[in-house]
């Protein structure tokens, strides 16, 4: 099985006020923009994704299998700055395809979310566009998981099955 994580301290780009952290502060510096930090969903480190103006990108490109299945997770908070958590948008993309989109979402604390997608050649790029103005998205446990196929379940299971006969027939 393959499990790949997205960052540990990956880098993001065209982000003012944004980082990876152990907390709001150690991620963003002196930005100013959050009621109350949730801190990483679990681990050492999230990504604090907010802009002052604009938006911003964080992505990771990994090797991947054509025609393989990915189970593909993340956490996701969403912050609020003197009550506020609006305007605000996120966009999960994998190699370009949508698997989620939020726009103006409420503040929240940490959702897991799980999608599936098809890898279309030996390399993917997962990407979270983002804007967040008044606060910040809170990112963390970004995985992506290979799902094993149909058919290598469907061989587990017989062999299973065919190890349960053979000693039920030695008993």
């Amino acid at each position: 099985r393959e499990r790949l994580a997205m960052y540990t301290s990956q880098p993001t780009s065209g982000l003012t006020c944004s980082g990876v952290g152990s907390n709001f502060s150690s991620a963003t510096g002196n930005c100013v923009g959050m009621d109350n930090d949730p801190g990483p969903a679990s681990g050492a480190f999230a990504a604090y994704l907010g802009t002052a103006a604009g938006g911003g990108l964080i992505s990771q490109l990994f090797n991947t299998t054509a025609g393989q299945a990915y189970a593909i997770t993340y956490q996701l908070a969403n912050g609020t700055y003197s009550g506020t958590s609006t305007p605000n948008s996120l966009l999960a993309q994998w190699n370009g395809t949508t698997l989620q989109s939020l726009v103006n979402a409420s503040a929240s604390g940490f959702t897991t979310y799980t999608f599936t997608a098809i890898a279309t050649g030996s390399t993917t790029t997962l990407s979270f566009t983002n804007q967040q103005s008044p606060s910040f998205w809170v990112l963390d446990n970004v995985t992506v998981d290979s799902v094993p196929e149909p058919a290598s379940l469907g061989l587990l299971g017989l062999g299973l099955l065919g190890l349960g006969f053979s000693r039920r027939k030695k008993a």
